[in-house]
């Protein structure tokens, strides 16, 4: 049974969907839209299991290394951080995130409409170590279609210690897990099937079941970062 403030939150959900997906609806911003549809499955998440996620916008990612011969340190800005706690560190960044979420323009998720055999056989033509590859700020070899936003929302998900990373492009998601860190430097991924949103309820509800799945794991450790943050 839900206690009398979880179901006054239900009570006001009719309302706050029916506003945000009038902003959808009305905002010609293909990337832009993203946020208001995930707007939408947090209020649902946080009245139906009564947990406050806090969430972070752009927050930096200080002493980030993003290069390893040359050591050079800098920031990164991944769209979205949650985390059920509202410690954060330094420049707003959530201490125990369990999900980064990242924005991306429908056509940039195009690559992931291959099959799973196609993508594995593009995949395999990379061979790369995370000590070599995940710290630079550009990825020369291979498909860059795909390498470039699989390698973008890994490296916020090493960085800020999440375990669950998604890529959201509005009607497309695909969303991605750290199941095993090797040696503190392989990072073992699982890359799940794009899901295609059919309408903005299914597209809530996908997300809804992504972030409920997230909040039950323990945030990594922050790696490749200049300090302990």
């Amino acid at each position: 049974m839900l206690k009398n403030g979880h179901s006054n939150n239900l009570q006001e959900l009719p309302i706050i969907l029916k506003h945000n997906w009038r902003s959808v609806i009305n905002d010609i911003g293909k990337e832009e839209k993203n946020f208001d549809v995930l707007k939408s499955s947090l209020a649902i998440l946080e009245a139906i299991i009564g947990i406050n996620i806090f969430l972070t916008s752009r927050c930096s990612l200080l002493w980030a290394k993003c290069t390893n011969k040359k050591r050079i340190y800098s920031c990164a800005f991944p769209d979205i951080i949650l985390s059920l706690s509202n410690k954060i560190s330094r420049e707003s960044e959530p201490i125990y995130p369990f999900a980064v979420i990242d924005f991306k323009m429908p056509g940039k998720m195009s690559i992931f409409d291959n099959s799973k055999d196609t993508l594995a056989k593009k995949w395999s033509d990379i061979i790369f170590n995370v000590d070599d590859q995940l710290m630079k700020e550009t990825i020369t070899a291979g498909d860059s279609k795909l390498i470039d936003p699989v390698m973008q929302i890994v490296s916020y998900m090493a960085w800020c210690g999440a375990k669950v990373g998604i890529l959201l492009g509005y009607p497309k998601i695909v969303w991605f897990e750290i199941i095993e860190i090797e040696n503190e430097k392989i990072f073992n991924v699982n890359v799940y099937p794009i899901l295609e949103i059919k309408s903005f309820k299914d597209g809530m509800l996908e997300i809804l079941r992504i972030l409920k799945y997230s909040t039950k794991l323990e945030a990594n450790k922050k790696y490749f970062r200049e300090v302990d943050i």
